[in-house]
């Protein structure tokens, strides 16, 4: 049962699905600009997002399964991690590029930039050792979310004490399975969080 549970938390808080999420819990929010941004434009937000940071990663996973690149979806070695990590990394600027309009919110972008900036750090310590990939996209979710709130002084208390819930909740299912020791998890959840938390506090 627990083991199912490890797996059913894995796939629901994936790290390609942590920027699309945070597109929409940012979209979603009381910030007084959002109200600004139509609709259509919300979708543009959300599709653009989704099909660069999840939707191609996938398809490139894939890809290089079947060529025999990596040997399973959960790359569990950080040698087949490093193709994977790199071409996620340019997608990943690829979407912040996109979406670097006058016209988009600065912290959709510096969510894109610090979500990028977190793959690429992830790769660079890939290169020695194996870190969490699922806990720097649920830490980097978790940072973006706290540094908006002191930011703009938005209570956002509940939905931040639910991430850190989650985050210990998908730190355990990553144990549970034997994916990570457990200073993997600590350094992928720390990873993220300092790759969002000064950007949307500061930038």
């Amino acid at each position: 049962m627990e083991r199912h549970f490890a797996k059913a938390i894995s796939y629901l808080f994936h790290p390609l699905l942590m920027p699309t999420l945070a597109m929409w819990l940012i979209l979603n929010s009381d910030l007084y600009f959002i109200q600004f941004i139509p609709r259509d434009f919300k979708l543009t937000i959300y599709g653009l997002t989704f099909a660069f940071t999840c939707f191609m990663p996938v398809l490139n996973a894939i890809f290089l399964l079947k060529n025999g690149f990596i040997k399973s979806f959960q790359m569990e070695t950080k040698e087949e991690r490093r193709i994977p990590f790199i071409t996620t990394a340019i997608l990943y600027f690829s979407a912040y590029y996109l979406i670097h309009h006058d016209s988009i919110p600065m912290v959709i972008k510096l969510v894109l930039l610090g979500a990028t900036l977190s793959v690429i750090l992830g790769l660079v310590v890939n290169f020695f050792w194996k870190i969490s990939a699922h806990m720097i996209g649920i830490g980097g979710l978790t940072g973006a979310m706290i540094g908006i709130s002191v930011r703009f002084q938005l209570d956002q208390n509940l939905l931040i004490l639910g991430l850190i819930l989650c985050s210990g909740a998908l730190g355990f299912a990553r144990l549970k399975l034997k994916s990570h020791q457990p200073m993997q998890i600590y350094a992928g959840f720390f990873l993220g969080v300092i790759c969002e938390f000064p950007l949307l506090l500061l930038g």
